[in-house]
């Protein structure tokens, strides 16, 4: 075969089995018809992919949007939680914070 390269001195060149010119617009057409058909599937996965991809973001946004929200309410929940229990001062007694106030109180009435 790299004989046959370097006797061809005029380029590339396409060799068929049958050298009729009806053999050959078969054989060219075979590839034609193949690589359109290639390309109309290609498309066809391209339309499909971006429908679905029309149908899903809107579903994504919203999914997203409520995440943010619940994150939201997390900090904002925590941030008064953790000002709340270091502005008082006291005892915690089973999950319950007892203040200073109650136990002066208490105190007091003993």
């Amino acid at each position: 075969m790299s004989q046959q390269w370097r006797q061809n001195t005029q380029g590339f060149r396409i060799k068929f089995k049958n050298q009729s010119a009806i053999g050959n617009f078969l054989t060219l057409f075979a590839i034609f018809a193949a690589a359109a058909f290639l390309l109309f599937v290609g498309v066809w996965i391209f339309f499909l992919l971006l429908t679905i991809g029309v149908l899903l973001l809107p579903w994504l946004w919203w999914k997203r949007r409520q995440l943010i929200k619940k994150m939201q309410q997390a900090a904002t929940y925590q941030s008064t939680s953790t000002t709340h229990t270091s502005a008082t001062t006291g005892r915690v007694f089973e999950g319950e914070v007892i203040t200073t106030e109650v136990i002066e109180n208490k105190q007091k009435t003993e």
